[in-house]
């Protein structure tokens, strides 16, 4: 990169990327039409740059969506860029579509509880947080119910609470964001999901939407250590190293293989929802839009002989870190589903 740092986090957008180096400063490259790379133009870079107008903000993670960006400081500010046509940013209104310099995230609900952020996850138009007492925030569109929240607005400027996970402690930085759907990982390793559904990705059974979170049933029992989106899939790794997959499996990207046979077709809206304890060919569908979805998270057998240890997902790819499993590793033979 040019610079006498180490990276130690990068998060990528639609395209652009961003990335915090040692000692709490930030860099950003890639397209900058909308301002999402922070200095304060609509200028695109093809190197990365130093983010002058964070400092001397200490920041501790970063993160990127469709077309604005997030940083979260050390004494728990929350700082946004780019496009703000939704509320993305936070900063409390939408008077400005694009914000191109740094500003403060609006955290009137967080204050309140006593609450500053500790990480956050960026959906195409949409933001979450968990807080440092563990609570969830969203802000941005409303749209599929991806703000968590029973009666959404159609634009969120600034955090408000997902209450629906209120006492439920959400784990430091395991909150990831979809285009439109959301999961939380909690700090006893359950995972909760909510938002855009029509292809499967809210992991329940059926192809609707999540107004409010709801726990992934078929998960209980396998303690999950991280969660992670793509823009319509979702995966989670295991604490015995399992990877499970579920949501729109058209390109690979789920590592599911596709049932043999015609699969059923499911309409768009509500559907009688699987058994958690449906087998794969019950749980895979097709829609008028995609050829194969999962309707409930699926153990990804192609990856015998590895524990998976972290997954990132991308828009339409996946990407794994795993180590080989010893010959009688413990929890080669648990989550069988």
């Amino acid at each position: 990169m040019g610079v006498p740092l180490a990276a130690v986090q990068i998060a990528c957008g639609r395209r652009h990327s961003v990335a915090l180096m040692e000692g709490g400063f930030v860099m950003t490259w890639g397209i900058g039409y909308f301002g999402q790379l922070g200095h304060g133009d609509n200028a695109s870079c093809t190197n990365p740059r130093l983010l002058h107008q964070l400092e001397p903000q200490q920041i501790v993670s970063v993160a990127a969506g469709g077309y604005h960006s997030v940083a979260v400081t050390r004494a728990g500010r929350g700082f946004a860029w780019g496009f703000n046509r939704y509320g993305q940013c936070g900063v409390g209104d939408c008077a400005d579509a694009v914000v191109s310099e740094p500003r403060a995230v609006a955290l009137r609900e967080l204050r309140a509880r006593g609450e500053g952020v500790r990480a956050a996850a960026c959906g195409r138009h949409h933001c979450v947080a968990v807080g440092t007492g563990g609570g969830v925030y969203a802000w941005g569109a409303g749209g599929f119910g991806r703000l968590g929240v029973a009666d959404p607005p159609k634009v969120a400027p600034y955090p408000v609470e997902v209450g629906a996970l209120r006492g439920q402690r959400v784990a430091e930085v395991r909150v990831a964001c979809g285009e439109y759907h959301n999961l939380a990982r909690t700090e006893r390793g359950a995972v909760y999901s909510w938002g855009y559904g029509l292809d499967g990705q809210c992991g329940h059974g059926g192809a609707q939407h999540l107004r409010t979170p709801r726990i992934v049933e078929r998960l209980k029992g396998n303690p999950v250590v991280q969660v992670a989106c793509g823009s319509l899939w979702s995966m989670a790794v295991t604490s015995t190293g399992h990877l499970y997959a579920w949501g729109c499996a058209d390109g690979g990207w789920t590592g599911l293989q596709c049932p043999p046979g015609v699969l059923r077709c499911v309409e768009p809206g509500p559907v009688a929802a699987l058994d958690s304890e449906a087998g794969a060919a019950a749980s895979s569908a097709r829609t008028f839009d995609s050829d194969h979805i999962v309707l409930l998270p699926e153990r990804v057998a192609s990856l015998p002989g590895v524990a998976v240890e972290a997954v990132a997902c991308g828009g339409g790819h996946t990407l794994v870190l795993a180590r080989q499993r010893g010959a009688a590793a413990a929890g080669d033979t648990a989550d069988a589903n």
